[in-house]
């Protein structure tokens, strides 16, 4: 089984599972295929997430847009805010080159482009951006999509987005997880997930399988 494992997945992915086991090929094999557990563990859990923070900043940027007296939505940048190029001559810039993706897979699949449509094809990273320092005139309302924070602090929120992206994109590209993330990758998603809603948290907390799995660890 080792051969063809070894073959397909490549001995580079393999060579940090070999090492950790001490040579064991069996142990080893074991090890990435409760790896692949825990990362679907964990998905589960930035799954909800990741839509009740799109629906949340959303929602609040929704309402600046109105306080504004805007009349496109806010996804459009109807204002130039986010990188939206105002001639053909021009390149979009972050983070509406992310958005122009979100346009381009909306169109292709026959949706209606609409906000709602639009927004379910942003990526983690978008919603990263608009929480970052570069954004800061946006945390005024951004802010209030997390009530539940400890603070107002937008690093606070920064921080947390960063490092749960960083287990998103390992767990997208199957990698294996960093040892930091096997301890406390599930403690931060539900952090961020009680900034949002404390019952919200409860709920994922309810439903995930990370503490079965992390006792299973061969």
């Amino acid at each position: 089984m080792w051969q063809v494992v070894d073959k397909k997945l490549s001995k580079p992915r393999m060579a940090s599972y070999l090492k950790e086991a001490n040579g064991d090929r069996a142990l080893a094999l074991k090890l990435y295929e409760w790896n692949t557990d825990f990362s679907s563990g964990l998905w589960q859990l930035l799954s909800p997430l990741e839509v009740g923070i799109r629906n949340s900043i959303d929602e609040r940027l929704t309402i600046r847009n109105n306080r504004l007296k805007r009349k496109e939505h806010w996804i459009f940048d109807e204002f130039f805010e986010l990188g939206r190029a105002n001639s053909v001559k021009e390149n979009q810039a972050q983070p509406f080159k992310d958005l122009a993706q979100a346009f381009a897979r909306v169109e292709k699949n026959g949706k209606p482009m609409t906000p709602s449509q639009i927004i379910s094809e942003t990526s983690f990273g978008f919603w990263n951006q608009l929480v970052g320092k570069k954004h800061n005139f946006l945390w005024p309302d951004i802010a209030g999509a997390f009530p539940y924070a400890p603070s107002r602090d937008q690093k606070y929120v920064s921080t947390l987005f960063s490092d749960i992206r960083v287990i998103r994109n390992r767990i997208s590209h199957h990698h294996k997880l960093h040892s930091e993330t096997l301890v406390s990758g599930d403690l931060m998603i539900l952090e961020l997930a009680k900034a949002l809603d404390p019952d919200f948290a409860d709920w994922l907390a309810s439903i995930s399988r990370i503490p079965e799995i992390r006792q299973l660890r061969p």
